[in-house]
């Protein structure tokens, strides 16, 4: 079974750059699965359920919203920031909202 989540998010970020490079490559691997794993329309057993569950759906129409660590910015002293990908995509523009601590 595969990662099915409409909603990821990541915490540890240091580069959005990075993040999406690792997005793109999740896709490509998943569809690479798919096509080796799922059969295609000439298979007359191609509906059965199991093919549902195993099927990778993949993040390339979702929305990344990154939010560097608003503390990162001196030289030499990176401090990760967070992520969150969606599939349903973001209300308005994601705004990053400090807390306490």
């Amino acid at each position: 079974m595969s990662l099915a989540a409409d909603i990821v998010c990541f915490q540890e970020i240091f580069e959005e750059d990075a993040l999406r490079a690792v997005i793109d490559e999740t896709n490509r691997r998943g569809q690479e699965l798919n096509d080796a794993a799922i059969p295609d329309r000439s298979k007359g057993y191609r509906k059965k359920a199991i093919f549902r569950n195993l099927k990778f759906e993949g993040y390339e129409n979702a929305e990344l919203a990154f939010a560097p660590n608003a503390n990162d910015s001196e030289p030499g002293h990176r401090r990760p920031g967070v992520a969150t990908l969606s599939r349903f995509g973001f209300e308005g523009k994601p705004e990053i909202i400090p807390t306490a601590g």
